[in-house]
């Protein structure tokens, strides 16, 4: 069974109160870096747990993804294909610790915020 084209290349947490990367990469080569907002000035915020493409969290390459949009589904979908490469064991070199925080992310991206007030 062959394998989709795109993988997670790169995993890591910042030391700034967690804020996730991850670098997927697809069969031409091109390369998408995803950051997870979690620093400790965004805790309590609207921009926690927020989504940036490009470069880490409001650097001048970044670029903030909502929640919700047609941009954020494509991402998660890329994000799901490599972990389901991943999990067909495509990484195995990778830490049980990565291999979470890879799962973390694709949650992150899948996660639909409930306005104020409503109920699951």
């Amino acid at each position: 069974m062959p394998s989709s084209p795109i993988h997670a290349t790169a995993i890591g947490m910042y030391r700034d109160g967690g804020t996730l990367a991850v670098t997927l990469r697809g069969n031409t080569g091109e390369e998408l870096k995803i950051f997870i907002d979690r620093r400790i000035k965004t805790s309590g915020t609207e921009l926690y747990g927020a989504i940036w493409i490009n470069d880490y969290p409001e650097k001048a390459e970044s670029e903030r993804i909502i929640h919700g949009t047609p941009e954020a589904h494509d991402i998660a979908h890329a994000l799901g294909e490599a972990l389901s490469n991943y999990t067909k064991g495509t990484r195995d070199d990778w830490t049980p610790h990565q291999q979470v925080m890879l799962q973390d992310v694709y949650d992150t991206l899948n996660f639909e915020p409930v306005a104020t007030g409503q109920r699951r």
